[in-house]
C-alpha cells in the first residue's frame, strides 16, 4: 500500500515522502452453482447462483525507515465537524474499518451526547464534548457476503430472465443524513433539512450532525437488478429466419434497511462504504423495448 509518510528532515529534503510499505491481505472463497430445477417438454427453469467471501486485513503499515500507527480516512465533510474522521487503517483491522464515537441519545434538554471513556478504555457515562480518545471500532464496510442470482424460464414461446443481486454483512456511513440532520442549515442558512429533524431531536441540538454511531447503518440489500420478459415468433415468412420481441426493466426494486438513497455505494479503494453527497449519482429504474430480427 502506497502512503505519504512524514520523514525526518535529517535524513531527506522533504518532510513527507510516498513509500510503498504497507501490507495488506486478502483471503476468501467464491462458488458458483449452475442448475437446471425444472425442464418439462414446454417449460424450463435454469439458475446460476454466485457466492464469494473476502476477509481483508492490513498487515502491516510500517518497516524499520517509515513508521506509522495507524492512518486517519474518510472525512464525511459535515458543518462543525471539519477533519473528524470516521474511518482507520491500522494493523489488524480490515480497510475500512469504522472508528467512532458512540452516541448515547439525548440528555435532559434534547442535546446529543456520546459515550465517555477514560485513558483506560473504561467506559465512565456520557459526555457532550467527545475527543479523540472516545472513538472505538464500530463495525466495518467490507461486506460478509457478495451474491448474485440469475434466473432464466422458458414457456413455450416465452422467456422470461431475472438477476438478483446483493451483499449483506457491511456497514455504511451516510454522511448525507448527518449532514442534512444538521438544524443550523434551516435556522441560519434557510437550506433544506431532513423532516426527521422535527420528529427525532431537539431544534436547537447543535451536536446532531456530529459524526458518530447515529449513522453507521447496516448496508445489506437484495436488488432485482435486470428483469426481462420475451416472445419468439420463430420464423416468419420467406424472408425472417427468427424474430424475437422484448422489454427490460433495470433497477426494478431493493430491499433493504438502509435509509439513504441507495445502499450499492462504493467498495473499493481506501475509504469504502462512505455514501457522500457527492459520490455518486442515484440509480434510476428504467424501461427498454427491443427488437431481434435474423433474415
Amino acid at each position: 500500500m502506497i502512503y505519504n509518510y512524514r520523514v525526518s528532515t535529517l535524513l531527506y529534503p522533504y518532510s513527507e515522502m510516498w513509500a510503498n510499505v504497507g501490507d495488506i491481505s486478502n483471503k476468501g472463497f467464491e462458488i458458483t452453482i449452475n442448475a437446471v430445477p425444472v425442464q418439462t417438454k414446454d417449460f424450463t427453469w435454469s439458475t446460476t447462483l454466485n457466492l464469494s467471501h473476502n476477509k481483508n486485513k492490513v498487515e502491516s503499515l510500517s518497516n524499520s525507515e517509515y513508521s506509522v500507527k495507524y492512518i486517519e480516512m474518510a472525512d464525511p465533510n459535515i458543518n462543525s465537524y471539519s477533519n473528524k474522521y470516521v474511518q482507520r487503517l491500522m494493523e489488524g483491522a480490515p480497510i475500512g474499518q469504522f472508528y467512532l464515537w458512540e452516541w448515547a441519545g439525548y440528555d435532559e434538554n434534547g442535546m446529543s451526547v456520546f459515550n465517555d471513556y477514560d485513558e483506560n478504555g473504561n467506559l465512565v457515562g456520557t459526555t457532550d464534548a467527545p475527543d479523540d480518545g472516545d472513538r472505538r471500532m464500530a463495525g466495518s464496510a467490507q461486506p460478509k457476503l457478495t451474491y448474485g442470482w440469475n434466473n432464466e424460464f422458458t414457456w413455450k414461446k416465452w422467456s422470461l430472465s431475472a438477476f438478483f443481486q446483493g451483499v449483506a454483512g457491511n456497514k455504511i456511513f451516510n454522511a448525507i443524513r448527518a449532514s442534512y440532520s444538521d438544524p443550523s442549515l434551516l435556522s441560519s442558512f434557510g437550506k433544506n433539512i431532513l423532516a426527521d429533524v422535527a420528529t427525532e431531536q431537539h431544534a436547537n441540538d447543535s451536536r446532531a450532525q456530529a459524526p458518530s454511531t447515529r449513522y453507521l447503518e447496516n448496508g445489506s440489500y437484495l436488488r432485482l437488478s435486470t428483469l426481462t420478459l420475451g416472445y419468439n415468433f420463430g420464423k416468419l415468412g420467406n424472408y425472417v429466419n427468427n424474430l424475437r420481441v422484448y422489454a427490460t426493466c433495470n433497477n426494478v426494486f431493493t430491499i433493504t434497511g438502509y435509509k439513504g438513497i441507495d445502499p450499492e455505494v462504493n467498495l473499493g479503494g481506501l475509504e469504502p462504504g462512505m455514501d457522500m453527497r457527492n459520490s455518486n449519482y442515484p440509480r434510476t429504474r428504467s424501461f427498454m423495448v427491443g427488437v431481434n430480427m435474423n433474415f
